[in-house]
């Protein structure tokens, strides 16, 4: 062995520097286990955590925006309108961020670049919703506007109809209380021509001006009807029901025999005429909705899609930190093994030093020759000493046996002294 011609020194201080290095080697692998388990600890707060809660957030944001999208699609007015705007744009700049925060470390960057494109997307389709939402809140105000205005103009016209159909009344009435009496006073022929002009003038004026008066009756119902209709079906036929009912106005008025009422009348029926665009406007607002409804359906088909990639993001932000804490856990099980396995090893070296170096070698020996040297200085000189190795105990060896010997030589030639000699 190396040790084998080593001194006593030499062996304990190599026993010792082993000892030492086993302690280094130990606290080496102690420093740099936990090391490995803090590096992994702060991979596991620096990234995997926030990257949770961002993926979260982005859920939770995506949530609130579907919300904020069926506000702006239900807006009345465009203070609502604005305002439901604002809060979902800023809502979706809110996204933005959290989606460019999330890092393509966490997560794969094909499905952020999917995530980016997707919320794109939804910003252009959503800018078109609320580009048709506007319109058909102003296409709104102008029919509810123009409507208000009709409105004033077909209640003027029905009340000078009703007014002329009152007025004719009024003259039939007349003419057959003057009927009455000219049969009264026996005036047969008189009568007779009264009555005449009775049935061929009175009573068919009374009978337009009836028809004029419900004409325009059923036009202040189509005006109101107007405000609140939305099928496209019903749109054409009011739109043709009105210009029809104007129509046969326009030539039931000239036969009033009021100039000044015919006049007005002219008048508003002119009005009423170009009041008909608010059909065109109805038309264009009922299109409005259709667009604002396909792209509702579109922007909610890709919040689908974008909920579908969240969803994804968030899996994988729990399969990060799920796997991230898997391997702190593999971390210190490794520096817990490691540890122990070395600290077993160390044991089982220092149990061999102190036995083969410390006890064997030393104790052990200094023992025998302390034996040996007490059994001498007694006079025991049949003492069997074990020598072994080149140390400082093995020529301490040497010399109790080279003692032992000297010991013998003396007594042996005192014996030989202390003998009488023959003459």
């Amino acid at each position: 062995m190396l040790l084998s011609k080593a001194s006593i020194g030499r062996k304990l201080l190599f026993s010792f520097l082993v000892m030492a290095l086993l302690v280094l080697l130990s606290t080496a692998i102690g420093v740099s286990g936990f090391s490995f388990v803090a590096k992994t600890e702060r991979n596991v707060v620096d990234t995997a955590i926030p990257s949770m809660l961002e993926a979260r957030e982005v859920s939770e944001l995506s949530s609130r925006i579907i919300a904020s999208v069926q506000v702006l699609s239900n807006a009345k007015t465009k203070p609502q309108h604005q305002e439901a705007g604002r809060v979902l744009f800023s809502r979706l700049e809110s996204l933005l961020m959290h989606i460019k925060s999330l890092g393509s470390d966490s997560f794969d960057s094909k499905l952020l670049d999917s995530l980016e494109q997707t919320v794109q997307s939804i910003i252009d389709s959503l800018a078109e919703l609320g580009s048709s939402v506007e319109q058909t809140i102003t296409l709104d105000q102008s029919i509810l506007q123009l409507t208000s205005q009709l409105r004033v103009q077909a209640e003027e016209l029905e009340q000078l109809t009703r007014t002329q159909v009152l007025n004719t009344s009024t003259i039939a009435v007349a003419n057959v209380t003057h009927i009455y009496g000219l049969l009264e006073k026996e005036k047969k022929s008189e009568a007779l021509s009264a009555l005449d002009s009775l049935v061929e003038v009175d009573l068919d004026l009374s009978e337009r001006l009836h028809e004029l008066h419900l004409l325009a009756f059923k036009t202040f119902n189509q005006i109101e009807e107007a405000r609140t209709v939305s099928d496209p079906g019903r749109i054409d036929e009011l739109q043709r029901q009105y210009q029809t009912n104007i129509n046969i106005m326009q030539r039931r008025v000239p036969g009033v025999e009021d100039p000044t009422r015919s006049k007005q009348m002219a008048s508003l029926l002119d009005e009423l005429s170009s009041g008909k665009t608010i059909f065109t406007l109805l038309k264009q607002k009922h299109n409005e909705r259709q667009r604002s409804q396909s792209l509702m359906q579109e922007t909610l088909e890709l919040f689908t899609k974008l909920n579908e990639t969240i969803s994804k993001l968030v899996d994988q932000s729990n399969a990060a930190t799920t796997a991230a804490v898997a391997d702190l856990s593999a971390t210190l099980k490794y520096a817990q093994w490691t540890l122990g396995i070395l600290s077993l090893i160390g044991f089982v070296v220092v149990v061999l030093i102190v036995w083969r170096v410390v006890y064997v070698s030393v104790v052990k020996r200094l023992a025998e020759y302390s034996g040996a040297l007490l059994s001498i200085a007694k006079g025991q000189l049949n003492v069997d000493v074990h020598v072994k190795g080149n140390d400082e105990l093995a020529h301490m060896g040497q010399a109790i046996i080279t003692a032992r010997n000297t010991a013998q030589a003396s007594k042996l030639l005192r014996r030989l002294k202390s003998k009488p000699r023959k003459n």
